[in-house]
């Protein structure tokens, strides 16, 4: 078991890499089923002098007081098996398992690695390649916003000019609110509505209400396509966006990003990236086929992102629209369940035979795993999910 386990170890390094991005916490065995990251909302600044009067010219009744935003995450458990029958055991050259293992490993890793792309896609606040901007609005919120309504009334006078503005004209797409002294700062749902003649988004449920002033973000991913693809001046946007917003750095000062076989071969083509490695007289990332760093994003390839029609709906693999999360440091967290001896990590496998599994006669074996761990988007603020096509799809 130690071998292979150590085999499923160095497979999941290139594979579960999202893992790899995200704060981490432990949920010990006994302890309930949640565990709530704390946020302190921002403060503003203070530009006025401390004058000599009772209090040492610091008056509490004038002070800010420190706020705190609560985010709960559930860990589950992510398990599998697959069995082997004793006719194919018999018949197969593979006597000791190794190629079955591998193949159940890269399962289960792939699986974990789509979760946390799912969550990264559908939690953090969107940005289109493009930049188009009949598709990628700001605003501020006016009337009464719910946990799942919020109303612009301004928006149908921003929007007169916009091809086909109408009911549901931002369906799909996903808001985010980026205010930092809202209640419920950096939190990013997906729209299930839209009604034009007042301005009105519905959404899935925020954790709670807005405020009226709140500013807010809606991308939605309508005609994306083989054109709209990742580029120099789009990374150079969303790391203005996570700038703006006081994301922290990785280290060297810079944000982390992954990329699919898709739009990793698109940045190639790029003409900025291109030209810096030929007036630079640095070709060595052409010549090995690494991105490395660029625009401040240090980047890595990864087996899949998230994809998605133009119209948000969930489409693994298919899907026109490939998610690029560019992150900044603790944008999301990942929370272990359960009590881990020093150095042990959050997975197990169990290989089981016949005599194992209680059978009378040998009739099947199994090979399984068992992971358990929560994910979520801490601050949607803090990373950027990029909205990219992909060219040449042949």
């Amino acid at each position: 078991m130690g071998f292979y386990e150590k085999r499923a170890l160095l497979r999941a390094k290139n594979i579960c890499l999202a893992y790899g991005l995200g704060q981490k916490k432990n949920l010990p065995e006994g302890k309930g089923s949640t565990l709530n990251f704390y946020r302190y909302v921002p403060l503003t600044k203070n530009t006025t002098a401390m004058t000599e009067t009772l209090d040492g010219g610091i008056g509490t009744t004038t002070r800010q007081n420190f706020s705190t935003q609560e985010i709960t995450c559930i860990p589950y458990i992510w398990s599998d098996f697959i069995p082997s029958t004793l006719m194919s055991g018999l018949e197969k050259i593979d006597q000791d398992d190794r190629e079955q293992v591998d193949v159940v490993m890269q399962m289960a890793f792939e699986s974990f690695d789509y979760l946390l792309h799912k969550e990264l896609a559908q939690g953090l606040m969107r940005r289109r390649a493009d930049g188009d901007t009949n598709y990628q609005i700001t605003g501020t919120m006016t009337g009464t916003p719910t946990t799942v309504s919020i109303a612009d009334s301004t928006r149908t006078a921003k929007d007169a000019a916009k091809p086909g503005i109408a009911d549901d004209y931002y369906k799909g797409g996903f808001l985010t609110i980026t205010n930092p002294t809202s209640p419920a700062y950096g939190q990013t749902k997906q729209i299930t509505g839209y009604t034009n003649s007042t301005g009105t988004f519905v959404t899935g449920a925020f954790t709670i209400a807005p405020n009226v002033g709140d500013s807010y973000r809606v991308v939605v991913g309508t005609n994306i396509g083989s054109s709209c693809v990742i580029n120099s001046r789009a990374l150079r946007l969303a790391g203005r966006d996570l700038d703006r917003n006081k994301a922290m750095h990785f280290e060297t000062s810079m944000f982390k990003s992954l990329l699919d076989p898709d739009t990793y071969y698109d940045f190639f083509d790029d003409t900025n990236f291109v030209r810096a490695g030929t007036d630079k007289d640095r070709t060595d990332y052409l010549e090995t086929n690494e991105v490395g760093r660029w625009a401040g994003v240090k980047f890595d390839k990864t087996t899949q992102l998230f994809q998605e029609t133009v119209a948000g709906v969930e489409s693994d693999g298919a899907g026109a629209v490939h998610i690029v999360p560019i992150l900044g440091k603790e944008a999301f967290g990942i929370v272990d369940l359960g009590n881990f001896a020093s150095g042990k990590q959050n997975f197990k496998m169990y290989i089981r035979n016949w005599e194992q599994l209680g059978q009378a006669v040998p009739v099947y074996s199994t090979i399984g795993y068992q992971a358990r761990f929560g994910k979520k988007v801490l601050n949607a603020c803090f990373g950027v999910g990029m909205m990219c096509g992909a060219s040449d799809l042949l």
